[in-house]
């Protein structure tokens, strides 16, 4: 017997008029690990919400089809008794965070479950273990970063041992080394207790490797299922329904098209084989790159000297922080989880007063200006829109700001409606933004900074829930205000996009700047980027393995192109 069957499942929620999932049909092994995934709006948060019952138990709408667990249909089983079964990390995990203390925060689900306490204690430890918890079982929630927050999510969840896990967007905050232990982390759930895993993800890269089956959405119907290799098989037609491509699909598609040889790489092991293949023993000279020095005349937009920042818990989340910002530049800040790097946007603007040290914005010291004037000189687009929206439509969340700053009426109508239609927003615009997608909200919320056209434009996590085509349009509107003069921090772990956008790199690693220079340099440096416990994104590590054949530095899938073209007819 199946453990999941989707029966020519459709679903309209009674708010719309569209259908959110047209005629879906899929089976599910039991113990099988399935990665779901599509463009924004494709239906994949609904696809979850039919395993766990929420459709069509807790939202009104109008259902065709069935979907069998274990052979039960679940328009029989109430939620409750689905919850015994079906556990769920939902997009946002702060939705789901309902106590004051991590070690309760587990607790919770197994008490429901009437665990007994001994087998409770067991099941706190390995949970909060296999996440990376352990160390932090007696704070609250609330004192984590958003990519602890996910792991506290999950950690309460496969506590439960359910024996099917639905995930949307499990690893969208976390750092690429987070990414890689929480799925080891599921991987031995699955292997341990025979689990069912569903996976939503747009950034699939890390997550390939354990995906037993493959489903592609798009406008609500499944467009392409089967194991990894029927998936990739045709990668014309993932690129035409807008699903992702991880790095090293697209690296070997591209030589494909380039050589009229079919490669089918996952890895950079497979590609550095495949690469090889194209190449013969042919090596080029590669001159060092051109160092891109970054301009330490003009005008100053962000310095901060000795900074330090403790929580009231004692956790000395900045340690003596010292950057300068140029105007005009596009810096990113990454690291793992906890570093600091939220901590430092914060300070920033004034959400959070340093323990010691000096901020100056535009050479003024951040406590000597009057919030309204910080606001239009600092604009922070938050990790989690939640905490960003205050008003009741999406139109008057993008004109909130304007208003405040005395913006004139005639130029808040105009900057609300383009930017609607920039950011796809305008058929959401009487929409009250709570009802939006985490991708949406997020979107209004940076349209909502955007419109107050501050000099300085700190963005955390641009790309949480965006999908491969959003995140680009966002990246590229950054570049874009850089351009113009803008100065840009973008708080980021997706580190292709960092390779492919911002040339100046920092690195925190437990409140502390690890390095701050050029890009190129630090994903070309293995030993620093073990030290910073960052995983180097996939073409740095295949510029590793081919550093012997001219390809040392590379960080891009172009990058790598140009250098293959190059060598084939060397």
């Amino acid at each position: 017997m199946k453990k999941i069957v989707f029966d020519n499942i459709s679903w309209r929620y009674s708010s719309s008029k569209e259908w959110a999932l047209k005629e879906i049909n899929a089976e599910i092994e039991e113990g099988e690990v399935v990665l779901v995934t599509g463009p924004t709006g494709a239906g994949k948060t609904t696809f979850c919400r039919l395993l766990n019952g929420l459709v069509p138990h807790g939202y009104p709408g109008t259902l065709r089809g069935r979907v069998y667990i274990d052979g039960r249909d679940t328009t029989t089983i109430p939620i409750s008794k689905i919850a015994n079964f079906v556990g769920s990390v939902f997009e946002d995990p702060e939705s789901q965070i309902v106590w004051t203390n991590i070690k309760d925060e587990v607790i919770f689900p197994l008490e429901n479950r009437r665990i007994q306490k001994d087998e409770m204690e067991e099941r706190i430890s390995q949970s909060l273990g296999l996440l990376g918890l352990l160390d932090k079982v007696d704070k609250t929630p609330y004192e984590l970063s958003g990519g602890q927050k996910q792991r506290l999510a999950i950690a309460s969840v496969i506590a439960a041992r359910p024996s099917i896990i639905v995930m949307d967007e499990p690893t969208s905050q976390l750092d690429p080394v987070g990414r890689r232990e929480v799925m080891e982390a599921i991987k031995r759930i699955r292997d341990e207790y025979n689990s069912t895993i569903i996976i939503v993800e747009h950034n699939i890269d890390a997550l390939l490797n354990y995906a037993d089956k493959m489903i592609l959405l798009n406008e609500g119907c499944i467009v392409i299922q089967g194991e990894p290799d029927a998936y990739y098989s045709s990668v014309e037609d993932i690129v035409r329904y807008r699903g992702p491509l991880p790095e090293c699909v697209e690296l070997s598609y591209r030589i494909s098209q380039i050589t009229g040889k079919k490669f089918n790489c996952y890895n950079t092991d497979c590609l550095k084989e495949a690469i090889e293949k194209v190449i013969g023993n042919k090596v080029i000279e590669v001159n060092e790159w051109d160092i891109v020095n970054f301009d330490s005349k003009g005008d100053t937009a962000v310095e901060l000297r000795d900074v330090s920042f403790v929580y009231a818990d004692n956790t000395k989340a900045l340690d003596g922080v010292s950057i300068t910002v140029k105007k005009g530049e596009m810096v990113g800040i990454i690291g793992v989880n906890g570093s600091g790097k939220t901590t430092l946007a914060k300070t920033l603007n004034g959400l959070l007063k340093p323990s010691s040290g000096s901020i100056k914005i535009f050479g003024k010291d951040v406590n000597a200006y009057k919030q309204a004037e910080l606001v239009g000189k600092v604009g922070y687009v938050f990790q989690n829109p939640i905490h960003q929206i205050s008003c009741r439509t999406v139109r008057e969340e993008i004109a909130f700001g304007m208003k405040n700053l005395g913006f004139n009426e005639e130029i808040i109508r105009h900057n609300v409606e383009t930017l609607l239609e920039r950011f796809n927003l305008s058929k959401f615009g009487d929409a009250h933004p709570y009802n939006l997608s985490r991708a949406d909200q997020f979107r209004v919320t940076f349209a909502s900074v955007v419109a107050m056209n501050p000099d300085i434009l700190v963005v955390d996590e641009p790309t949480t829930g965006q999908d491969h085509a959003q995140s680009h349009e966002i990246m590229n509107f950054l570049q874009e205000e850089n351009k113009k003069g803008k100065t840009i921090l973008v708080i980021t772990h997706h580190l292709r996009f960092v390779a492919q956008y911002i040339q100046r790199l920092i690195i925190m690693l437990n409140g502390k700047i690890l390095y701050d220079g050029q890009t190129r340099n630090a994903f070309s440096n293995y030993s620093l980027m073990r030290s910073s416990l960052i995983e180097p994104p996939e073409m740095s590590k295949l510029s590793y393995l081919l550093a012997d054949k001219g390809f040392h530095g590379l960080i891009s899938v172009d990058e790598f192109i140009d250098r293959i073209a190059e060598l084939a007819t060397f």
